[in-house]
């Protein structure tokens, strides 16, 4: 009889484990299931860490044809993409002032929105231009790594148990402060102060970010060097570089992009701090051209990093309509 108990206990304790674990794999499916059967809220789920750090590299380099095939693939369209889309959506000559620019981008603030430069002169660009994440999650801007979920604000990113969702849902650009001491949310600042950034060596310290333009009665051509940091995690991040050299053309007093054959030429290096360790990368080269509204080149930092800069810098952007703009610190 005692032998038969301790079977029948046995088998019992088998059940409730099996029971718990598949409860808790429905759990997790049903959370994914609910936030995707709302059309409003498609949010992109990772494994863990170490699958959207992998994931968030191979995304940075693709070109846009390669990243709209995978997002396909993946069945969501990134925050990035549907930005990109609506801004080619839009026909400049359709405007015929600059205040009905502003009135567009109003209504459309979530996702555009006008930049003023040094001149006084605005640029239509898209929201989180310069976040690397911005292909890493849905039109919510909201993505789960393994049992926790993550909001994309402007300068900080929110994050909380994944059975939280739909409260994370609710945090937005005017409310979060008042989230800020509730222990169920932590907030990643995501905004670097470049009053903060240390250098490897201040001869060949040439900053994060860099442009030039050239302007042509209303053609323009800009060429960009560009750091960008990814969000911090356990203290460090990922960092991707490169060079973008992009045509504008100005319509109803704003630059807009546009569509021009595009020569890119760069070589350059990264200075890199990891462990308070600086380094220096190999250098990169590349050279192309290409048709279309941007032509871009970008690589990893071959490791996480604390801080990183340019160190020699060489880029050179060129358009049929101007000059080249040219940014030389070789």
């Amino acid at each position: 009889m005692k032998r038969i108990d301790l079977l029948k206990y046995a088998i019992y304790v088998l059940a409730v484990c099996a029971l718990a674990m598949f409860n808790s794999g429905c759990e997790k499916e049903n959370l994914k299931e609910d936030c995707l059967s709302n059309v409003n809220c498609k949010y992109v789920f990772y494994k863990d860490m170490e699958d959207y750090d992998n994931r968030l590299r191979e995304i940075i380099t693709m070109t846009r044809e390669e990243r709209e095939r995978y997002e396909l693939s993946q069945g969501y369209e990134s925050f990035g993409t549907y930005c990109e889309k609506l801004y080619e959506s839009i026909n400049p000559e359709s405007f015929r002032s600059f205040d009905e620019v502003v009135t567009y981008v109003e209504k459309n603030k979530d996702y555009l929105e006008l930049i003023e430069d040094e001149n006084g002169e605005y640029t239509l660009e898209v929201v989180n231009r310069n976040k690397i994440e911005r292909y890493m999650y849905g039109v919510d801007k909201i993505f789960v790594i393994k049992d926790s979920a993550y909001k994309v604000l402007d300068d900080n990113m929110v994050s909380c148990s994944a059975k939280l969702i739909a409260d994370l849902t609710k945090i937005n650009e005017d409310n979060y402060m008042s989230y800020i001491n509730n222990p169920q949310f932590t907030f990643i600042v995501t905004k670097t102060n470049s009053s903060d950034i240390c250098c490897k060596d201040i001869d060949v310290n040439n900053g994060t970010y860099e442009k030039d333009e050239v302007v042509n009665g209303t053609n323009k051509t800009r060429t960009e060097i560009i750091i960008e940091y990814g969000s911090y995690f356990d203290g460090v991040r990922r960092c991707h570089a490169g060079v973008k050299v992009r045509p504008l053309k100005k319509t109803a007093g704003t630059w807009f992009w546009c569509t021009r054959t595009i020569d890119l030429h760069t070589d350059f290096f990264v200075h890199y701090k990891y462990n308070n360790i600086w380094y220096e990368t190999t250098q990169y080269s590349y050279y192309s051209t290409q048709k279309g509204s941007v032509h871009e080149y970008s690589i990893w930092v071959p490791n996480y990093v604390q801080e990183a800069h340019f160190g020699r810098v060489y880029a050179y952007g060129d358009t049929p309509d101007t000059n080249p703009a040219i940014i030389n610190h070789w």
